[in-house]
C-alpha cells in the first residue's frame, strides 16, 4: 500500500512503541514463579557440571544454547523469579522489535511494521513462551530466527550487502536457534531454501546459498550428537528403555503416528491462520464461558470454538487472494515465509503426535507453539501485500480500521493474557515456601556441627521420577550438604526411589540420601 513517506524519526520511534505496549500487556508475568519442569533444571543445574547439564536434551530438545543461558541467570538472579522473568519480558521485547524491523524492510511502511509487530507482541498466545522458564528456549530461539531473517531481509531490499561474514552469522544464528528449542531444528533446515528464495534477485543469491547449503546436516549432526550424548535417566518409556540416547527419538517414526502427525501438522497452521486472520476475536469465547484451563497447554479448552475453522479458512483466503494479485518476486518471499512457518510447525507435529495418541491431548492449541509460527505467517503475508495507490479517504479509513484493531488487540491481550499462562504458579511458590520452611525448621532444631536428618517427601508442585522431592528442594537451595553449620542427610525410605537417585545424582545424591536409620542426628 503506498503511503506518504514517514519523517526520518519515525523508524526508530515505532520500534520502541511496539515493544513498549508488549511490555506493558504482559508485565504480570513478572510475578510468575518456578513451575513444573524448572525445579527439574534448577536441580540438575546445581548437581551437573557444566558439560552434562548443558548437553542434557529434555522432551526432545537440544538445549545447548538456553542450558548456558540459564545458567547465566541462575549466577546472576539466584532464586528471584521476578528477575528471571524481567529477562524473558525482555527478550520478548528485543523481539518485537526485530519483527518491526523484518517487516519494515519488508514493506518499506512503517505504519504497517508497527502495526504487525505490536498485534503479535500483545497477542495472549505469547504468554504460553512467557510465563514459563521452561520454554524461554522458545523466546530464545525466535530472537536467533528473527535476527536472521531480519538480517536477509535487508539484502534482498538493497539496504545491506552480504559476504562471507554475513553468511557465516546466518548459520551461526541458526544453530543457535536449533540448540535453544526443538522447533528450531526445522527452521534450520529450511533456512537456505528460504533465503534461496528470498534472494532470487540478488547476484548475492549464489553465493550465499552455496555456504548455508552445509547448515541443515550440521544442525542435524549436532542434534544427534547431544542425543547420544544424552546421560542416564532414571525413567523412559518401556519400548526404549534399553535404546540409548536415540531411544526417545525412535519412538516417533511409528507407520501408525503418520496420519495423525500430518493431522496434527495441518491443525497447527489452521490455527496460527486463524489466529493471524481473528486475532483479538479468538479469545472471546473465554469470556462468554468459564473454561477449564489444560494444565500442560495452559490454554483455555474454550477457545476451540466453532470460530478456529472459519477464522482459519478466512486466513487462508485472504493469503490465496494475496498471492493471485502479487508478482513473481513476491510470491517467492510469501513462500519462503510460509516455508519458514511450516518448518517451525513440523516438528511439533513430529514429536507430539503421540501425546495425541496417548493422551488425546489438544497439542495445536498449546500456545507456546506458536509464538515464532505466527510471527513468520505475519511476514508471509506482508510479504504478499499489494503496492496499491490510495486516495486519502482510502487510507484514512484502513488506519482507523488499523487502530481500532491494534487497540482491541491490546485490550484483550491485557484482559485475557493470564487465560494463556501455564498455571499453578501461586501453587507453586507456595508448596516451595512450605519446603524450604520445613528444611530450615530441621536445621535450626541441630547444633553446630551436628546432622540434620529429614525425611524426605515428595514435593508438592512437582512429582516427576527425575525428581528427588524435597531432598531436590534442598539441592536447589544449597550448594553443600549442609545448612549453616548443620550436616543435612533425607530419609528416602523407598528403596528403589532411594537406589535410582543415588546411583544417577552422582557422589552429592549418594551423601544425601540415606535409608532409614542410616544416620544419626
Amino acid at each position: 500500500m503506498a503511503f506518504p513517506r514517514s519523517p526520518a524519526w519515525m523508524p526508530w520511534i515505532l520500534p520502541l512503541v511496539a515493544a513498549g505496549l508488549a511490555a506493558i500487556v504482559h508485565a504480570p508475568v513478572l510475578e510468575r514463579f518456578f513451575l513444573h519442569d524448572d525445579y527439574l533444571h534448577l536441580y540438575r543445574s546445581a548437581l551437573d557440571g557444566v558439560p552434562e547439564f548443558w548437553l542434557r536434551p529434555h522432551g526432545g530438545h537440544a538445549l545447548v544454547v538456553w542450558r548456558a543461558v540459564f545458567e547465566a541467570q541462575r549466577a546472576l538472579f539466584g532464586l528471584e523469579a521476578a528477575a528471571w522473568f524481567a529477562s524473558v519480558l525482555a527478550t520478548h521485547c528485543v523481539n518485537v522489535a526485530l519483527l518491526y524491523g523484518a517487516t519494515r524492510a519488508l514493506t518499506r511502511r512503517p505504519g504497517i511494521a508497527l502495526f504487525v509487530a505490536s498485534v503479535w507482541g500483545v497477542a495472549p498466545l505469547a504468554r504460553g513462551s512467557l510465563s514459563w522458564l521452561s520454554v524461554f528456549g522458545n523466546v530464545l530461539m525466535t530472537t536467533w530466527t528473527l535476527w536472521a531473517v531480519y538480517e536477509v531481509v535487508r539484502v534482498a531490499r538493497g539496504e545491506s550487502r552480504v559476504g562471507v561474514f554475513a553468511v557465516l552469522r546466518w548459520a551461526l544464528l541458526m544453530l543457535l536457534a536449533a540448540n535453544s528449542f526443538g522447533m528450531g531444528l526445522g527452521v534450520a533446515i529450511a533456512f537456505p531454501v528460504a533465503v534461496w528464495l528470498l534472494l532470487a534477485s540478488r547476484e548475492e543469491r549464489p553465493h550465499a546459498v552455496a555456504w548455508l547449503f552445509a547448515l541443515p546436516p550440521a544442525a542435524v549432526a549436532l542434534y544427534l550428537s547431544v542425543l547420544a550424548a544424552a546421560p542416564e535417566l532414571i525413567w523412559r518409556p518401556p519400548e526404549v528403555a534399553d535404546a540409548g540416547g536415540y531411544g526417545l527419538l525412535r519412538i516417533h517414526f511409528q507407520a501408525g503416528l503418520v496420519p495423525l502427525q500430518a493431522e496434527l501438522f495441518g491443525r497447527l497452521v489452521a490455527y496460527a491462520m486463524a489466529s493471524v486472520a481473528a486475532g483479538p476475536l479468538l479469545v472471546v469465547p473465554l469470556w462468554l464461558s468459564a473454561p477449564a484451563i489444560d494444565p500442560v497447554a495452559g490454554a483455555a479448552a474454550g477457545v476451540a470454538t466453532p470460530l478456529l475453522p472459519v477464522a482459519a479458512l478466512l486466513g487462508l483466503a485472504l493469503a490465496v487472494a494475496l498471492a493471485t494479485r502479487a508478482d513473481t518476486r513476491a510470491r517467492r518471499e510469501g513462500l519462503a515465509f510460509a516455508l519458514l512457518a511450516a518448518s517451525a510447525y513440523a516438528p511439533v507435529a513430529f514429536a507430539r503426535a503421540i501425546a495425541v495418541d496417548r493422551f488425546d491431548a489438544q497439542i495445536w492449541l498449546v500456545p507456546r507453539y506458536h509464538y515464532l509460527g505466527t510471527a513468520l505467517v505475519w511476514l508471509a503475508l506482508c510479504a504478499l501485500l499489494p503496492k496499491l495507490e490510495l486516495g486519502r479517504s482510502a487510507r484514512r479509513a484502513i488506519v482507523l480500521l488499523a487502530s481500532a484493531w491494534l487497540a482491541l488487540a491490546v485490550w484483550t491481550g491485557h484482559r485475557s493474557g493470564a487465560d494463556f499462562d501455564v498455571p499453578g504458579a501461586e501453587e507453586s511458590r507456595a508448596a516451595f515456601s512450605r519446603s524450604k520452611q520445613r528444611i530450615e525448621t530441621a536445621v535450626a532444631g541441630r547444633a553446630e556441627g551436628g546432622t540434620a536428618v529429614i525425611v524426605n517427601r515428595p514435593f508438592d508442585a512437582f512429582g516427576h521420577a527425575e525428581f528427588p522431592g524435597e531432598a531436590g528442594i534442598f539441592v536447589i537451595l544449597a550448594p553443600r550438604n549442609e545448612r549453616a553449620g548443620v550436616a543435612v542427610r533425607f530419609e528416602e525410605r523407598h528403596a528403589p526411589t532411594r537406589a535410582a537417585h543415588r546411583q544417577v545424582g552422582g557422589p552429592r545424591m549418594r551423601e544425601l540420601l540415606v535409608e532409614p536409620g542410616g544416620v544419626s542426628p
